[in-house]
C-alpha cells in the first residue's frame, strides 16, 4: 500500500504536465492544412465572370522543422503549405481554356513554448514568409508577416501530435480571368495562406 500514492503518481504526472520531458534540440513538424485562403485567390480571379468553375486543393502538407532552446524560444522554416488551382471556362458543355497557377510559402520563424518541459506545451510562434507564384495564373508572388497559436502533446525525443492556428498577411498578385476564360492583364490582390488550421505530428 506505500508504494500504491508513487504508482498513482506515475500515472497522473505525464498527464497532468509535471513529467520532466525535454524538449531541447531539433524537431520536425509535418502538418495536414487547411487555409481559408484559396477561396481569395478565386475570388480574384474569376469573381463575376460567367460559366467559369475551378478545381483547387485547399487543404496540403507543411514541413515546419526548427530547433529548440532550453529557453524555451526555438527557430525554424517554414516549407508550404502548398496551394494548386485550376480554373476553366465551361462553354456548350465542353471546356474551353484554362489556367493552372501554384502557390508555394516559404518562411522564417520564432517559436516560444509558454511551457517548457510539461507534456502539453502550449505555444505561439510567428515570422515572415514569402509565396512564391507559378504558371499562368498569377503575376507575382509576395511577403508578409505570420503568427499561429498552438498546442502539442510533448513526448520528449519521441513523436508528438498536434494543432496550431493561423493568420497571414501576405499578398499575391492574381490575373483576372476576362468572358472568354483567358487570363488578362488586370490583377488582384489575394491571401492565400490568410487564415489556416493545422494537425501535425512531429519527429
Amino acid at each position: 500500500m506505500r508504494k500504491l500514492p508513487l504508482l498513482l503518481l506515475a500515472i497522473i504526472a505525464p498527464i497532468t504536465g509535471f513529467a520532466q520531458l525535454d524538449y531541447t534540440g531539433w524537431h520536425f513538424p509535418l502538418s495536414l492544412t487547411y487555409s481559408t485562403g484559396f477561396k481569395d485567390v478565386i475570388d480574384a480571379s474569376i469573381g463575376g465572370v460567367p460559366n467559369t468553375t475551378y478545381i483547387n486543393l485547399p487543404m496540403s502538407v507543411a514541413f515546419s522543422p526548427h530547433r529548440a532552446f532550453a529557453n524555451g524560444v526555438s527557430v525554424g522554416a517554414d516549407i508550404g503549405p502548398c496551394l494548386w488551382f485550376f480554373v476553366d471556362r465551361k462553354s456548350s458543355g465542353l471546356s474551353g481554356t484554362g489556367a493552372k497557377g501554384v502557390v508555394m510559402p516559404l518562411g522564417a520563424y520564432v517559436r516560444y513554448n509558454f511551457v517548457r518541459d510539461g507534456a502539453w506545451l502550449p505555444y505561439v510562434r510567428g515570422g515572415v514568409r514569402h509565396c512564391f507564384v507559378a504558371n499562368l495564373l498569377f503575376d507575382h508572388g509576395g511577403t508578409g508577416v505570420y503568427g499561429n497559436l498552438g498546442l502539442m502533446n510533448n513526448r520528449g525525443r519521441d513523436v508528438g501530435w498536434g494543432c496550431e492556428m493561423g493568420a497571414d498577411t501576405t499578398e499575391i498578385e492574381v490575373y483576372r480571368l476576362n468572358s472568354g476564360g483567358n487570363t488578362t492583364t488586370a490583377t488582384r490582390k489575394a491571401k492565400p495562406c490568410k487564415f489556416t488550421i493545422s494537425a501535425f505530428m512531429s519527429f
